[in-house]
């Protein structure tokens, strides 16, 4: 992907699930993306350390801004499918998508400025705001409301203009409510027209 820039990506995320628990949507990303336009994410490479070694200790390596965050089981994400099975990440490393392989399931976010971090950042330097505190250094799964940290504050702002730039070039546009908020999504067709995307 990060040979990729001006491209946008659409990544494929599984839901979260405890111990025996049926999966279920990580519903607050989606819900920020939403009310800000976008959502800056930090992740890790997954060629990092075994994450069931009791040494794990994680650390954020990438960031990316997101903005489309769709769930795979709504009507929203089969109106866009055809745009995001043109996005899909697999398409650049000629893997089969999960789809493909009858095992679509979870979240979609469409990822513009991905970028890999100078200095990998270890979790417990990460401020989670929930709580006031560091991340743990153990976390692994599902996700957590952090502070963006101070070496990625200059990135924000080119990377939302890198968004708005490829959004634009690919038809999308979010509509918002008289609060702010992004409520449908118009895809601009190849003859023009548009479709409405419902809630």
């Amino acid at each position: 992907m990060l040979k990729h820039p001006d491209e946008l990506t659409t990544l494929n995320f599984g839901w979260h699930a405890g111990a025996g628990d049926k999966p279920k949507r990580l519903v607050q990303p989606e819900r920020l993306c939403k009310q800000l336009g976008y959502l800056p994410f930090l992740f890790r490479a997954t060629h990092q350390e075994d994450e069931a070694s009791d040494g794990f200790s994680g650390e954020a390596t990438h960031a990316g801004l997101a903005g489309i965050i769709v769930h795979g089981d709504t009507s929203q994400y089969s109106k866009l499918a055809p745009f995001l099975y043109e996005t899909r990440v697999e398409r650049f490393v000629g893997y089969k998508r999960a789809d493909e392989l009858g095992a679509e399931i979870g979240t979609f976010y469409v990822v513009a400025a991905l970028r890999e971090l100078r200095r990998p950042i270890p979790y417990r330097e990460i401020e989670l705001l929930s709580e006031g505190r560091k991340l743990s250094p153990k976390f692994r799964h599902g996700y957590a409301i952090v502070d963006l940290p101070a070496e990625l504050r200059d990135w924000q702002e080119p990377a939302l203009a890198t968004w708005k730039r490829l959004s634009n070039s690919a038809g999308l546009e979010g509509l918002r409510n008289r609060n702010g908020v992004v409520t449908d999504w118009i895809l601009t067709g190849q003859a023009g027209s548009l479709t409405r995307l419902p809630e």
